[in-house]
């Protein structure tokens, strides 16, 4: 199920362009639903595009996708294929939107479904995605972080992270400025 929920934040319109005008998410909802990735691990076809249109067009009374019964009914067989893909990504996660995403080329994403309000997401270097860190304390952040688990960012699941304007200053200083701009973490 692709509760309804999960399409209003995914398809509501988070920021403004230069122009004023409410941009589009739509994108980044079916690459985030996939994580951009066939279940052979290769970049997604245009049709799973498509088949989001289709899915959103589906949906039930509560305004939710019920992939189970849309698979069931077996037709078109890409819609099905998209399907699947959404069911064995989405299974025991939770839709997330990032608090401070105005500035970011990236809004939303998936977690573990342990994840909550107040965790971190962060790429850690050496790391090849996102991971999600709880406070073991809330109240004192240095108390360290516990591990929850992969979390996915579309446009930050490839390396992306290594051209942000904030990685790329830190990098082009000296190690001084590294080590100064960097945070430790303690995972426990």
């Amino acid at each position: 199920m692709i509760p309804r929920e999960w399409l209003t934040l995914g398809l509501m319109t988070t920021g403004t362009s230069s122009a004023g005008e409410a941009k589009d998410h739509s994108d980044e909802l079916w690459r985030t639903l996939v994580v951009n990735r066939t279940s052979e691990g290769k970049d997604p076809p245009t049709s799973y595009l498509d088949a989001m249109g289709w899915a959103i067009d589906l949906r039930n009374v509560n305004g939710d996708i019920h992939t189970a019964e849309l698979i069931r009914q077996g037709k078109p067989p890409w819609m099905v294929e998209f399907l699947k893909r959404v069911q064995e990504i989405i299974w025991d996660k939770r839709f997330f939107t990032l608090a401070n995403a105005r500035e970011l080329p990236y809004h939303f994403g998936i977690a573990p479904s342990r994840a909550k309000v107040g965790d971190l997401i962060v790429i850690l270097l050496g790391c090849r995605v996102p991971v999600v860190l709880s406070p073991l304390n809330e109240a004192d952040p240095r108390c360290g972080f516990r591990l929850i688990g992969e979390a996915y960012l579309d446009g930050m699941i490839d390396g992306e992270v290594l051209g942000l304007k904030e990685y790329v200053r830190c990098r082009s200083g000296d190690i001084t400025d590294i080590i100064e701009s960097s945070e430790g973490f303690c995972l426990l």
